[in-house]
This record gives C-alpha cells, sequence and structure tokens, in this order.
C-alpha cells in the first residue's frame, strides 16, 4: 500500500507522503459519511490515510490525492 502520493488539503496547500490505509470499505458507495464531533464540529470519513513526510497524519479523498510512485 505504500505509494507516494501529492496530497492537497481543504486550504489548497499541498503535502507529500505515503498511503498507510484505504478506508474504502467503509464507505457506503457515493454516500457521505459524517460524525458530530460535539455541538461545533463534523468530521466527514475520508478514504485514504497519509503518513506525510513532515511526520504528520492526513485524510483524504481520491480527488485530492496525486499518485507520484507505487512501491
Amino acid at each position: 500500500m505504500s505509494s507516494r502520493v501529492r496530497v492537497t488539503l481543504e486550504d489548497g496547500t499541498t503535502r507529500e507522503g505515503e498511503i498507510v490505509d484505504d478506508f474504502a470499505d467503509l464507505a457506503p458507495g457515493d454516500q457521505t459519511v459524517e460524525a458530530r464531533i460535539d455541538e461545533d464540529h463534523i468530521a466527514r470519513l475520508r478514504r485514504w490515510a497519509i503518513s506525510t513526510d513532515d511526520h504528520d497524519i492526513v485524510f483524504a479523498d481520491d480527488d485530492a490525492v496525486e499518485l507520484l510512485s507505487v512501491s
């Protein structure tokens, strides 16, 4: 699974890293899955978990991920 990717975040910045997990099996088709964190925050399920080169983890959907190389 450790493909190298470039991911575009919601603020328009990009990060590079490796895919560490694929959550496609948790999403029911093309439906959006959301979880309420508290009164003010809702998190949306994203397909990919990506470990970035600067040691963060980010989550993104297909349209935000560009494949750089396959390991």
